[in-house]
């Protein structure tokens, strides 16, 4: 799991639980629950996110599509 979901995660669940703490109440309207959810959406598009790590970017940059083509086999 990268770092990336870690955190942004724990933002998440710090978000609600201030929420909670300041009274707003978040899931008592349909507003303030679709709000949420679109909140957990965004946060959750962030944190999925591809990332174009350097491994990835060798790999764009042979001429395989991907690491599995430079595996070698044992014709034996």
């Amino acid at each position: 799991m990268p770092i990336r979901f870690k955190v942004l995660s724990t933002v998440f669940v710090i978000i609600l639980l201030l929420a909670q703490e300041e009274g707003l109440q978040l899931f008592k309207s349909i507003h303030a629950t679709v709000a949420a959810l679109v909140l957990l959406g965004v946060f959750s598009l962030v944190a999925l996110w591809p990332n174009s790590s350097r491994t990835d970017r060798v790999d764009r940059s042979m001429s395989g599509s991907n690491w599995g083509d430079r595996i070698d086999f044992d014709k034996s």
